[in-house]
Formats: C-alpha cells, sequence, structure tokens
C-alpha cells in the first residue's frame, strides 16, 4: 500500500531531507538540468526539514 503525504514519496520511502530552503532548491535545479524533472522544494510539517517534489501529479 502507497503512503502518500508531504514526507513519504507514492512507495512509502522518506523523501530526501535539507537543511535549508536553498539547499532543496538547488538540488531540484539539479535535478531538472540532469533529468529534466520539475520538483518544487517545501518546508515538511512532519519533520521539519525540506524536501523536493513532483509540481504536477502523474495522471
Amino acid at each position: 500500500m502507497a503512503i502518500s503525504s508531504s514526507h513519504f514519496d507514492k512507495q512509502g520511502k522518506a523523501k530526501n531531507p535539507y537543511r535549508s530552503e536553498l539547499e532543496a532548491r538547488q538540488a531540484a535545479a539539479a535535478t531538472f538540468a540532469i533529468n529534466g524533472v520539475d520538483l518544487d522544494s517545501y518546508k515538511c510539517p512532519e519533520c521539519h526539514a525540506w524536501h523536493n517534489g513532483r509540481r504536477f501529479a502523474d495522471s
């Protein structure tokens, strides 16, 4: 069963934590440059670290 929240991905694995918004945004920019995946950075309400997630949900 998949878990859906701001802290876990669709497979239930915890998302990578970043110490700051800048660090998360830099990782998101690198992911876009390398893989073409557009990610959004946000502060997690569960662990209070920063995470990246897809901007648009897959259909």
